[in-house]
């Protein structure tokens, strides 16, 4: 039926909800241009409780105001040809040439956030950055790069699986330099890679435990959860940071890296050693990247590969970086880079990810 105090809008019964009804989460959902999105694994996004908001301007407790920028986002800015003129008619802005093997500088166009929706989302954006943190953990990597280091990542995967959400992917994240304006960035935590001469600092070992024979680690989360190797001899409990919060948040949680021993290769041309991240990590990150290659089409399922069909272990020349849609490690776009590290299992993101979608 028509509505008798608006001109023009038809309302049909059952349409709507009733006034004041609430509107029901499952907990699983992620955020792209305001619409939520399941992803079948715990979420947390900067509006839930426990969540961690990039959205805040506030600097931490006890640095002035001056000593860190209001926001730690931006706006992406869009390649001019990827402009529509009816929407964003105004502003260009010159940016670098290295997109532009002719040396002409491109023009780009910095668009608002509330400009943005789904279907120009999917045009721009073809890129998933995959990080470790070098925390450790959500809480810590949070306070990190937004309190101290200013920078902002959309996701961070805590040890036991649990995503948090800290900014709607329509944001331009700071997180990866020349990517940012054409990808989403997940950070997974892990205290990161050494190069092999390096000693082993005491965290590692703090960290990383091995369990005897007649005492192993016990918890009822890990016990009734097939995602992690309970016959694993090694197990991953983080000290307390202090905070008076679960770390990480699953009461009980007892980790286990997903290969039973530190993974040493190369990257950069480094020779680098590292834990691998969890089984519960690698689980919630197939499935948040299963739902944004579903949401954001461009993020195809594949990662750089060489002619042996191997990984390619070294930062992207420019122009590849530029056209390549799929998942990349930070290390693909900053040659000072190396994170996900060499634990980190492709071939498995890839393999994961195909059969979610093929269901």
């Amino acid at each position: 039926k028509s509505c008798t105090k608006c001109v023009g809008c038809e309302m049909a019964p059952g349409d709507f909800g009733a006034p004041g009804e609430a509107v029901g989460r499952a907990g699983d959902e992620i955020v792209l241009c305001g619409q939520l999105f399941h992803t079948g694994t715990r979420v947390l996004t900067w509006m839930d409780k426990g969540g961690f908001n990039a959205y805040s301007p506030l600097p931490p407790v006890g640095v002035t105001t001056d000593a860190v920028p209001a926001l730690r986002y931006g706006n992406r800015k869009v390649a001019l040809q990827k402009q529509s003129k009816t929407r964003y008619p105004s502003t260009r802005l010159a940016i670098d040439n290295n997109n532009n093997p002719k040396g002409v500088t491109p023009l780009k166009k910095e668009v608002k956030s509330e400009e943005w929706d789904l279907e120009y989302l999917r045009e721009v954006v073809h890129q998933l950055v995959i990080h470790y943190d070098g925390c450790g953990t959500a809480r810590r990597c949070f306070r990190v790069l937004h309190d101290e280091r200013a920078l902002s990542c959309h996701f961070i995967i805590d040890l036991d699986g649990t995503i948090y959400q800290t900014l709607d992917c329509k944001e331009r994240a700071w997180h990866a330099t020349i990517a940012n304006d054409c990808s989403v960035g997940i950070e997974i935590c892990n205290l990161g890679a050494l190069n092999t001469d390096a000693e082993v600092p005491g965290i590692f070992e703090e960290w990383y435990r091995r369990k005897r024979a007649h005492s192993p680690p016990t918890s009822s989360s890990t016990d009734n959860d097939p995602t992690e190797n309970s016959s694993s001899s090694v197990y991953l409990r983080p000290p307390d940071d202090g905070s008076g919060d679960p770390v990480p948040t699953t009461p009980g949680y007892v980790g286990r890296p997903a290969i039973d021993s530190i993974v040493r290769g190369e990257i950069q041309g480094q020779d680098l050693r590292q834990w691998d991240f969890t089984r519960a990590q690698y689980i919630a990150l197939c499935k948040l990247a299963a739902t944004l290659s579903t949401a954001l089409p461009r993020i195809r399922v594949q990662y750089p590969t060489k002619r042996d069909g191997g990984v390619v272990r070294t930062k992207l020349p420019d122009e590849e970086l530029s056209t390549f849609e799929g998942y990349i490690g930070h290390y693909h776009v900053q040659s000072n880079k190396v994170d996900p590290g060499p634990a980190f299992q492709w071939d498995l993101l890839v393999e994961q990810v195909t059969s979610l979608l093929e269901r």
